[in-house]
Formats: C-alpha cells, sequence, structure tokens
C-alpha cells in the first residue's frame, strides 16, 4: 500500500500490482470477483471497478466476458519503489557585497508598473489566448518589429523575413534546423559562446577571428558558410567596427558566398554617439541575417528575440522552419506589440541609457580618484561595461579570486587589454546609484592589496 492519503482505489491497485509483478499471483490466475472483493475488503464497488480497470489499462490483468478478471503473462521481476534521491548538498554561499558581473538590469533604469499595464491588457484579450501563437511569432508584433528595426536601426524588411522565439539560442536552433548542412561558423571579434554551444550541438564546425589583428580581407574564410558578429561591440567595452571594414565584410560575405549573422546585442547602448547603421541595412546584395533582442533593452526575462532573414534563408524556413512551434509566450508577445507602438521602446532605451552612462561615469571617476596611480578605470564607448588596469603582478584570474573571497565579484579579461597589466571587466548594472561611492571604495581597498606599491 502507499501512503495514507492516497485514493483508495489506488491502494487497492497497489496491492494487486505488488502481488503481480513478485509472483504471487501467477499468469491465469483468477482475481476475486467485484462482489466478493467489495465483501472482503468493505469498500464500494466504484472502488473496486476502478483498480481493476487500472490494472488492465497497464496490462496487468485482462478482463473476459461472463469470466472475470485474470492475471496477464507477466514473469516476475524485482520491483522496488523508487526512492527521493537525497537532496545534494549545497556549496556555501559567499555572501556578495557588490556584484560586479551581474547581467541583471537596474530595477532604477525599467518601469514595472506600465509594462504591468500591457501585460494586464494583453491577458483581457481573450479570443487570442485561446488558440496556439503563429509559429513565426505573432503577425502584429512582426510589423511593429519591422517598423522599429527600420526606424532605430537602418534593417530593410517586411514582417515575413521575421522570425520570434525565445532568446537567441532559440533562434539559432532554428537556423540549425532548418539549414540541414553540416556549416563551418566563424566568430569574429568576442566569441559568443551560448551561440557555440547550439552550432556545436548541429556538428557545425567552429572557427574564430580576431578583428583587433587582421584586416577582414586576410580572414582564412575559404570554407566558411555563416560568420557571426556583433559589429557594434566588437570588443567587451563596446568599441564599433568603423565602416571602411563593415563594407569590406559585406563585399567578401559577396565574393565568397556566405552569410553574416549581425548580432545586435547592446547596440542601443552608445554613450557618445548615435548607434550606428545596421549591416543588414548596408548589404544590397542580400548576405546579412539580423539578430535582435529585449533582454538588455527591457528585461533579462523577458524571453523574445527575432530574427530577420535574407531571402535564400527564408525560402529554406518557409520550407523546413513553419513546423516548429513558437517558443515565445503569446501574452508578451501581444503586450510587446502594443508597447513598441505606443512608442515606450525608445523612451525606456533613453531612460536607460541616461542611468547607465551616468552610473558608469561616476564609478570610473570614483575609482580614478581613489584609486590614484595604482588602479585606472577606462569607460567603454557603449554598454554597461567599463574596463579597469591594476598595477599588480597578479594575473586578471587572481585578482578576481582574490576579490571573491572578500565579498566583491570581478570578472577577468581573457585576453588583457594592456600587455603589462592586468584587466578587469566590470559591469554597473546591479551596484545601486547611492552605493557607488561606497562601492568604488570597496573595490580599490580590496585590489590596494594585491598592488604593486
Amino acid at each position: 500500500m502507499i501512503n495514507s492519503k492516497q485514493p483508495l482505489y489506488l491502494k487497492i491497485y497497489e496491492r494487486y500490482k505488488a502481488m503481480i509483478i513478485s509472483g504471487r499471483l501467477v499468469t491465469g490466475t483468477k482475481l476475486p470477483s467485484i462482489r466478493r472483493a467489495c465483501n472482503e475488503l468493505g469498500v464500494s464497488k466504484t472502488t473496486i471497478e476502478a483498480a481493476y480497470l487500472q490494472l488492465e489499462a497497464e496490462g496487468y490483468i485482462k478482463s473476459k466476458p461472463q469470466s472475470g478478471f485474470f492475471v496477464a503473462d507477466i514473469k516476475p521481476f524485482n520491483y522496488e519503489r523508487k526512492k527521493m534521491p537525497a537532496l545534494t548538498k549545497k556549496t556555501p554561499n559567499i555572501n556578495i557585497e557588490f556584484d560586479f558581473v551581474s547581467a541583471t538590469v537596474d530595477k532604477e533604469g525599467f518601469d514595472f508598473n506600465l509594462w504591468q499595464r500591457y501585460i494586464k491588457s494583453a491577458l483581457r484579450d481573450n479570443n487570442r489566448l485561446l488558440s496556439y501563437g503563429e509559429p513565426q511569432g505573432e503577425a502584429d508584433l512582426r510589423a511593429a518589429l519591422a517598423d522599429y528595426v527600420s526606424s532605430r536601426r537602418g534593417v530593410i524588411c517586411s514582417p515575413d523575413q521575421i522570425v520570434v522565439g525565445a532568446g537567441i539560442q532559440n533562434l539559432l536552433q532554428t537556423l540549425c534546423s532548418i539549414d540541414e548542412k553540416h556549416s563551418t561558423v566563424a566568430f569574429a571579434g568576442i566569441p559568443f559562446s551560448r551561440g557555440s554551444a547550439v552550432f556545436s550541438s548541429f556538428n557545425r564546425k567552429i572557427t574564430v577571428v580576431d578583428y583587433s589583428y587582421l584586416n577582414i580581407s586576410n580572414y582564412n574564410l575559404k570554407d566558411v558558410d555563416y560568420v557571426y558578429t556583433n559589429p557594434s561591440h566588437t570588443n567587451p567595452w563596446g568599441d564599433i567596427l568603423p565602416i571602411s571594414q563593415r563594407l569590406e565584410l559585406i563585399k567578401l560575405a559577396q565574393k565568397k558566398n556566405f552569410i553574416i549573422i549581425e548580432d545586435d546585442y547592446n547596440s542601443e547602448f552608445q554613450y557618445f554617439n548615435r548607434p550606428v547603421p545596421s549591416l543588414q541595412g548596408l548589404d544590397s546584395s542580400d548576405n546579412t541575417l539580423y539578430i535582435g533582442t529585449f533582454s538588455k533593452l527591457l528585461l533579462p526575462s523577458l524571453r523574445i528575440s527575432f530574427m530577420v532573414l535574407p531571402a535564400k534563408l527564408l525560402a529554406l524556413y518557409q520550407k523546413n522552419g513553419l513546423i516548429f512551434n513558437q517558443t515565445a509566450s503569446k501574452t508578451e508577445q501581444i503586450a510587446l506589440c502594443r508597447y513598441l507602438r505606443d512608442g515606450n521602446l525608445a523612451r525606456q532605451i533613453k531612460k536607460a541609457r541616461n542611468l547607465y552612462v551616468a552610473k558608469c561615469t561616476q564609478l570610473c571617476e570614483k575609482i580614478n580618484e581613489y584609486g590614484e596611480d595604482n588602479i585606472r578605470a577606462i569607460m567603454g564607448t557603449s554598454g554597461i561595461l567599463f574596463r579597469v588596469e591594476v598595477n599588480s603582478r597578479l594575473s586578471s584570474e587572481e585578482l578576481t579570486s582574490h576579490a571573491m573571497c572578500k565579498g566583491i565579484a570581478l570578472r577577468a579579461l581573457e585576453k588583457t587589454c594592456s600587455k603589462e597589466k592586468p584587466c578587469l571587466l566590470l559591469s554597473c548594472s546591479s551596484i545601486p546609484s547611492d552605493r557607488i561611492d561606497e562601492a568604488a571604495k570597496r573595490i580599490v581597498q580590496i585590489l590596494n592589496e594585491k598592488t604593486d606599491k
């Protein structure tokens, strides 16, 4: 039997099942009639019938008309109910005083009340919510996205070219599924680890080329099918790919017949310049696939991204891709569409950009003030990140480990930005505005413990 809270018919079912699989009731044995079982167990006819029907449905017994229920042909075996696995002991959490690594969005920069109103409005759209979402994404959202990327990013497309998905990884999985050839993907600039993981899982070959050492014309792209790049964010601190190299990459794609995947992540967060036009809008040969996301513009938990397919990939999607269900929430798609059309995204971007540039500027100024000649903070041109150079014999990784032990989360740059000094990459997003001075003092104090004075 099972626990006392279990329905009575399941207790009876479990009793007979245990007797059958242990061999105590052998093949062909007749079970008590329903009436007899009722009398013996003191339960109702409905309870016995439910237990017998469950046993029959799972193949433990068979019903013979006018004869009753008989044990089916099942060989006895050792049966033990699975036990709940023991809970894994959690690693003790380090109390993080200041987190300079987190990718969270600052709550000061987002109007939750406004977004909640749009979500509630979408939930009142009963007729639309009664059906599954469109595989390619809601038509009105795709129309709003086409207008948005045209006006803000210079992307030239129709709503039919847009495919919506729950995050960039989901879109790349769709891309790999519709283009089944074993292609080679070159990551130019910052390697996108999550994107690389998707391509690798589909048996795509991965290679990396570095903007800082080679001219694009010198890239070894002979057998490459895709070049994955973020031209508006070529390094962690947000430098932009110059127009000459953008045009060169477009010409090379046309010459060597590969597709450029333009990941436009964080392009809106240009501090000192207007966001540069997209590669897709410059590419008259239609060899660029454009990808956008709302993780940083709105909320990381809003899993809505989109890609704009060039003609050759759009044909493949229309042939093979429409069989995939839509993964993004229909409710959130409806809300986002209305949010976009009412002009709220542009206002949100301006608000967030002003907040982050103020925080980054203040953090850099304070770190440089307290760090004097040992620690130097350098603003990036976009995003929410800035870099810090430290006079130390330790490596970047050793500095981050030391800081973590002291409750300060930092990120080491994989490749140093200075040949002589270790470099760190810091995010200002999760540092509250009213604690910037305190955070700057604390990080300088920790890093000064390991500097060369």
